[in-house]
């Protein structure tokens, strides 16, 4: 049986420009046993999948494809900081997005 989480798991690595025995050193696992979870032969245990996350700044929904978006630290940082900002600068991005409409409630933006 071949697993879709490699082709995740290899996405995620090559995003992060780092190779396979680099990100295999740093989750601790021999060079070998990551490639065959690229490949798909086998999969990570959780505890691994656990620290693979975390080398790869990634969800475990992403790499294991449960269907949930994925959304990366900086971008929930970029979300924070947008709902944290006054509501004139809330709206100038808004309307820089092409989301807000003069007249219309915040809530409706």
């Amino acid at each position: 049986m071949k697993y879709r989480t490699g082709a995740q798991i290899r996405a995620a690595r090559e995003a992060k420009d780092l190779k396979q025995s680099e990100v295999a050193k740093l989750v601790g696992v021999a060079s070998s046993t990551f490639a065959n979870w690229e490949q798909g032969t086998n999969r990570p245990n959780a505890d691994q999948l656990a620290v693979l996350c975390r080398v790869l700044d990634v969800s475990a929904d992403s790499l294991l494809e449960l269907g949930t978006p994925v959304v990366s630290k900086a971008d929930e940082e970029l979300v924070a900081a947008y709902h944290a900002a006054p509501l004139d600068v809330q709206r100038a991005v808004a309307l820089l997005l092409g989301r807000y409409k003069k007249g219309a409630t915040d809530e409706a933006k």
